[in-house]
């Protein structure tokens, strides 16, 4: 990078930009009130470079707009990953839930046994009628707490899976 001599002042491009054709760093002339990038090997030797000439504006121009593609790019795929992992998020939370679900429908399915193995006892005369009722409605109570949990959660998962699906939508 060199300053310019008069004003002492370093250019935006000043050893960045190179001639596409032999590599040679281009160099800042003024002509007319405008600024444009050259390559100095022209100059020199027509035969060793076509040579590049190209305004300073559009230059500018041009890395902007690669710049924009860029961060665009790389904004989409912030994007991307928010969303994968906002999509984990809602999949771990309902695979959790499921693992709620089976562990409550087990206690309901352990309770329907418990409340046929009570009236088998019953009618085997291993437990009286006042036992039996008691016991019964305390196994019913149960039953219908992990019921409505179940329920409760059936409900959480069909909620995450239209959440789920309204994100895959989206994209």
């Amino acid at each position: 990078c060199r300053a310019n001599r008069q004003t002492g002042k370093v250019h935006l491009f000043s050893g960045i930009a190179v001639c596409m054709h032999c590599g040679y760093k281009l160099r800042i002339h003024k002509c007319h009130g405008h600024h444009y990038l050259q390559c100095e090997t022209k100059l020199i030797s027509t035969q060793s470079c076509p040579g590049a000439f190209i305004p300073e504006a559009e230059l500018e121009r041009l890395v902007l707009n690669e710049l924009k593609a860029l961060n665009q790019q790389l904004l989409d795929q912030s994007r991307v990953q928010r969303e994968i992992s906002f999509e984990a998020s809602l999949n771990a939370q309902k695979e959790r839930i499921a693992s709620e679900h089976k562990g409550y429908q087990e206690k309901v399915d352990e309770l329907d046994f418990a409340i046929r193995q009570l009236y088998i006892d019953k009618t085997k005369e291993l437990i009286d009628a006042k036992d039996f009722f008691f016991m019964n409605e305390g196994f019913q109570e149960e039953k219908a707490k992990f019921e409505a949990l179940a329920r409760a959660c059936k409900e959480q998962i069909a909620d995450l899976e239209s959440r789920i699906r309204r994100e895959g939508d989206r994209q």
